[in-house]
């Protein structure tokens, strides 16, 4: 159930079975503290100290549609989370500590989006937004105080991941080929195939300068964000890679340098030194 093997830039330093389920959806949060979530099972906290993570407490969320993923933000004095759901076109905002249901997010014309996705904080010029990848390729930025969409966008060839990352201020898509787009906003600037179809999830270093793809064909695959030049593939899980996330800060029990977090169908989760 636990494998720990030698921390190393391409070695998994610790593996535990997060969830009875699919691990769908991770996040680093401060202090050392890596939040994730099973499909249609509450949202989990984990202490990662000692080299082991240790489950912090539970918390059940309702309406959740567990094949998209979440996302939360910490604003200091409370944590936000967005989660796809009640209905496939809806986003529910949810103040973690207190499990209080604050808005949805719902588009209100007959354009049909159909599911959502995936959805993800973005902070642009100190303020916070959601941003919401739909099944029909739909991407939809919303100004969720007053669940009004400020723009919206169209995807290429049916995007079931996204990221967003504010140093360089592009937005990656993954999607179901082998196909993976970015795009300034609305403007697309480039586009290349990956060897096996299928990007699970995709996530941004914080220091902007290298994503990582998880793939379908169970592998992570590191580009460089100036030249999108393909780094390395880490092969370690035995199902599909659902969720990525890499930690903000350096974790002081583990080496220095930035984490990165997997999540598994085969229901593990795997902490990666990237250094």
């Amino acid at each position: 159930d636990r494998v720990k093997v030698s921390v190393s830039s391409k070695n998994v330093c610790y593996n535990w079975e997060a969830h009875s389920s699919s691990v769908t959806w991770l996040k680093f949060l401060k202090f050392s503290v890596l939040c994730t979530s099973g499909r249609n099972e509450c949202v989990s906290l984990w202490d990662l100290y000692d080299n082991t993570a240790r489950l912090k407490t539970k918390i059940p969320v309702e309406d959740y549609l567990g094949f998209s993923r979440c996302d939360i933000t910490d604003l200091g004095n409370q944590q936000l989370l967005c989660v796809p759901g009640p209905h496939q076109e809806f986003v529910s905002i949810w103040e973690l500590s207190s499990s209080i249901k604050i808005c949805h997010l719902g588009p209100e014309n007959e354009k049909g989006y159909g599911s959502v996705m995936q959805c993800k904080w973005v902070e642009c010029g100190k303020r916070l937004y959601v941003l919401v990848c739909y099944e029909n390729g739909s991407l939809l930025l919303w100004d969720w105080p007053n669940c009004k969409i400020l723009s919206s966008t169209e995807c290429h060839d049916n995007p079931i991941s996204l990221e967003y990352d504010s140093i360089n201020k592009k937005i990656i898509c993954g999607t179901a080929s082998e196909k993976v787009f970015i795009n300034s906003t609305i403007v697309l600037d480039k586009e290349f195939n990956l060897t096996n179809p299928g990007v699970g999830c995709v996530k941004s270093r914080p220091d902007g300068k290298i994503y990582a793809l998880g793939g379908w064909d169970y592998r992570i695959r590191l580009f460089s964000w100036k030249k999108h030049k393909p780094l390395a593939v880490l092969s370690y899980h035995k199902k599909s890679i659902e969720c990525l996330d890499f930690s903000q800060y350096t974790v002081e029990t583990f080496d220095p340098g930035y984490l990165l977090a997997a999540g598994s169908s085969d229901c593990t989760v795997s902490l990666w030194n990237l250094n």
